[in-house]
């Protein structure tokens, strides 16, 4: 299967996910033990309940910082009118799952009342549009 193939069906999973649990109430934080591989700042490993291998922590402002690199990319692609369409699909696909994150952790400080650790908050609208999408009427 090719790239941009696997692409166009991850991307048909929405952009923007909810913080609301099935009942319809806010999911607000709990408590749970968690397997701690390392400690160092901004590189933390953990293992979560029921996952079978660690995960790295990523801090929200480096997420947000991440993000924007990302936007960057792409709007530099586009600037620079690149016409290799499996790139344009990789930059986009990139740029997507990071603002994709990004708006699940927004999302979810503001229902649990914490502040987000950078000043500009990312929106959908952020999404800079290299290929066209494949959903739309």
């Amino acid at each position: 299967m090719s790239v941009c193939a696997m692409i166009q069906r991850r991307r048909r999973q929405p952009l923007n996910s909810s913080v609301r649990a099935q009942n319809g109430h806010t999911q607000h934080m709990k408590l749970l033990e968690l397997e701690v591989f390392s400690e160092e700042s901004n590189h933390a490993i953990v293992r979560a309940p029921g996952r079978q291998f660690p995960g790295v922590v990523v801090q929200g402002d480096s997420l947000s910082i991440l993000c924007t690199e990302a936007r960057e990319i792409s709007e530099r692609l586009k600037a620079l009118s690149v016409d290799d369409e499996e790139l344009l699909f990789l930059a986009q696909d990139h740029q997507e799952k990071l603002l994709h994150r990004l708006l699940h952790y927004q999302e979810v400080l503001a229902a649990n009342g914490i502040q987000l650790p950078f000043a500009r908050m990312a929106t959908r609208n952020d999404l800079v549009m290299l290929v066209p999408d494949q959903d739309a009427p």
